[in-house]
């Protein structure tokens, strides 16, 4: 099981349902959430094999700032 922590300014309950259909849609993901009320808008998503740029790079893909938090 992988984890990616992910910086973002998805604002909405709604934009995020677009990005966790997009990322179902494409990988083996067991959860995938948001804190809307944190300033970084953190994405966490988990599941099997998920490869960190890729992911990214879909968020991106739908008009979404994203980037890896440090640790």
């Amino acid at each position: 099981m992988e984890m990616a922590i992910l910086k973002t300014d998805i604002r909405s309950g709604n934009d995020f349902r677009i990005v966790k259909n997009k990322l179902h849609k494409y990988y083996n993901i067991n959860q995938c959430t948001i804190d809307l009320d944190d300033m970084d808008k953190v994405v966490r998503v988990v599941g099997d094999k998920i490869e960190m740029q890729e992911v990214i790079d879909k968020i991106k893909s739908l008009g979404y700032l994203c980037e890896e938090l440090p640790d």
